[in-house]
């Protein structure tokens, strides 16, 4: 691991002015269950990280103006899982967070880290796509809202350039629909 500095930016301005005035590669901080591993197996380089730990917004889970639910990328899977917006419009997305992993990674991973390592076996991933979800992704020119299955490009590969951070997620709810989520696997 050849980490030499951590950054804990307070907004997106912030993280986006270290993103492109750092002379090395940088890798962002969620939860890091899955980063960390990768770091000490020196799977991905950076020399530097960026924790979007402060960023309070990303954190949060709350309807917005246009009546749909926002799903901030720094929620945890155990805030998606506990979430009454999420169980009651989106039961398949909180039980698969709910079956996230043991309660430790539950309680550390996020739902942005989980679709951004684009993982094919990534647990919130299918449920995001059958409830169509947005993903919003910020810039210093513009957000965009991006299709959730646009965003995957290939396993462990996701359209994010440099400059851009995963701000979180849209679903619009249907009261007519009904889901539910099965994990299959052996330990």
């Amino acid at each position: 691991m050849n980490i030499k500095e951590i950054f804990y930016p307070q907004s997106f301005n912030e993280a986006y002015d270290l993103l492109i005035s750092y002379p090395g590669p940088l890798k962002f901080l969620a939860g890091g269950t899955d980063l960390l591993i990768q770091l000490s197996d020196n799977e991905c380089p950076a020399s530097g990280i960026i924790s979007l730990k402060n960023i309070s917004e990303l954190k949060e889970i709350r309807r917005n103006e246009e009546a749909k639910i926002f799903i901030g990328s720094m929620a945890r899977h155990a805030d998606v899982a506990q979430s009454s917006l999420i169980n009651r419009h989106f039961p398949a997305l909180a039980k698969a967070s709910s079956l996230m992993g043991s309660p430790s990674i539950r309680n550390m991973g996020t739902i942005g880290g989980n679709i951004c390592n684009a993982s094919p076996s990534a647990e919130t991933a299918p449920p995001l796509m059958i409830y169509e979800a947005g993903v919003l992704v910020w810039s210093s020119s513009e957000e965009k809202e991006i299709a959730i299955e646009n965003f995957f490009t290939g396993p462990s590969m996701n359209i994010l350039e440099k400059g851009e951070i995963l701000k979180g997620f849209v679903l619009k709810p249907d009261e007519e629909s009904v889901s539910d989520y099965e994990k299959l696997g052996i330990r």
